[in-house]
């Protein structure tokens, strides 16, 4: 059976020398280009093959920063909320027990549904970690920010500090800034740290079972930087980010967690055990901030997908994420809990990535300025002051090495186009109905659909904003 790149606890040890392949292989975002394994096999057919070595570990002190001297900043609106933001990459919605998959997955994220407010269709910014993080924490599409690297090499770009985070926002408004991040993507080198007063990197090899930052160290590593809070910012409210990945392949789950997960109608019972330990970790984040003061009366909760995972559930989905846009990887959970936010809430109608940080301001009393953003703010739903969203399409792209494609969703429909992709990542060109056909599975080639029409016109203005970006450049 596969068990979705299951690797026993109990052959750790034999297979560690193999680590660092895997993870070359599971870090797809930005390690290689595609092309480059069949070359590499081409020129090493005869030569003896090298043992593998797994990447050296670092403290958690090396991966640490501090702003100093600190950041000077307004005094906070009186009675603002403290925030907390968790992004999980491979979160896919159909499996979490608050979108109707298994109960015993995410009991407590369902128990913080019933206690706030939960969308029921959201659409992430792309497929995979880079698109997706710039956007929830920025407000912008990543394309517009010069955040995308066409071509082959991998995303190696670095975001401008003329980008504005939500970290930034929230610091300039009075806040106490602390983040944590186990997911490469979303380290200093790439500025992504921009706005903290602490940060904890991940590892460089963040994907590798054996540098890993788990879900549960990264709670506590949340947790040694509120308790480490400067005496001169005591008394701010707190803005917490914390971005997971337990869920991206590989992963390594003893047979005693996942067995209880097994069912003859599927063989991903090692995901569905990861979603349980992601969710164990949710439960002690909310609880250890709740000791320390950042109580569920005055403290915004936000859980949200990076994006989703393929599971080959069904087979044309893949098994990872990166580079198709069905509704596996793109189609995400979003929960809100926390002082002001209705209670049993279900918004229904299309949300977005890019509606996060313009609800966080809302909820919390800051302003927006005068920049425009991509996403809306929405805080009156969350509220419980209306149910539905009024958009009538949202858009999301991928490029993820040579692939290049993009789609937009309706309520009813989903088209997607490929525009120019090269190197065997090709996706075709059409569209398909999201209530009779929601897998896609009916997608046939077509070029003279309405909405086409539109997704090319997004592309082409989200192309003319990369091309009047004036601090592309990448991480050194």
């Amino acid at each position: 059976m596969n068990r979705q790149m299951l690797v026993p606890i109990g052959v750790l040890g034999a297979v560690m020398a193999l680590i660092g392949l895997l993870v070359v292989l599971g870090q797809q975002e930005q390690q290689r280009a595609p092309g480059a394994p069949a070359k590499a096999a081409a020129a090493a057919k005869d030569k003896p093959r090298a043992k593998a070595k797994a990447p050296k570990k670092m403290k958690a002190a090396e991966l640490t920063h501090i702003a100093d001297p600190i950041v000077e900043r307004a005094d906070a609106p009186e009675g603002a909320p403290n925030v907390v933001l968790v992004t999980v990459d491979s979160f896919r919605r159909d499996q979490l027990s608050v979108y109707g998959g298994p109960a015993e997955t995410t009991p407590f994220l369902a128990r913080m549904a019933e206690g706030g407010a939960r969308f029921d269709d959201t659409i992430a910014a792309g497929p995979w970690g880079r698109p997706a993080l710039v956007t929830l924490t920025t407000g912008q599409h990543a394309t517009t920010v010069g955040m995308i690297q066409p071509g082959d090499e991998g995303n190696q770009r670095k975001l401008a500090e003329g980008v504005t985070t939500l970290a930034e926002r929230l610091q300039a408004a009075g806040w106490y800034t602390a983040g944590v991040t186990a997911n490469f993507n979303n380290n200093r080198l790439y500025g992504m740290a921009q706005g903290f007063d602490a940060w904890r990197d991940s590892h460089p090899a963040a994907f590798n079972p054996g540098t890993r930052l788990a879900a549960d160290e990264a709670v506590d590593e949340v947790f040694r930087l509120v308790d480490a809070r400067p005496e001169a910012l005591t008394g701010r409210p707190a803005f917490v980010q914390l971005s997971l990945v337990d869920l991206h392949k590989p992963f390594m789950v003893p047979k005693e967690e996942f067995e209880p997960f097994e069912s003859e109608g599927h063989n991903i019972a090692p995901y569905r055990a990861m979603l349980k330990r992601t969710d164990d970790a949710l439960e002690k984040l909310v609880d250890g901030l709740g000791s320390r003061g950042l109580t569920p009366s005055n403290t915004i909760v936000m859980v949200i997908g990076a994006h989703g995972e393929g599971l080959s559930m069904p087979k044309h989905h893949g098994r990872q994420h990166g580079r198709t846009l069905f509704r596996s990887s793109i189609q995400v959970p979003w929960v809100v809990a926390g002082p002001g936010v209705a209670k049993g809430h279900v918004v229904t109608g299309l949300s977005h990535h890019a509606d996060v940080l313009p609800t966080v301001l809302g909820l919390t009393g800051v302003e927006v300025g005068e920049e425009r953003l991509a996403g809306l703010d929405l805080t009156p739903l969350v509220k419980g002051e209306s149910s539905a969203t009024e958009r009538e399409s949202v858009f999301t792209e991928t490029w993820y090495f040579t692939a290049n494609h993009a789609a937009v969703y309706t309520a009813d429909k989903v088209c997607q186009k490929d525009f120019g992709t090269t190197g065997g990542q090709a996706i075709t060109t059409g569209c398909y109905d999201r209530q009779a056909d929601p897998d896609g599975a009916s997608l046939e080639e077509s070029a003279d659909d309405p909405l086409l029409a539109e997704l090319v016109a997004w592309r082409e203005a989200r192309w003319a904003e990369y091309d009047a970006w004036p601090e592309v450049g990448d991480a050194k």
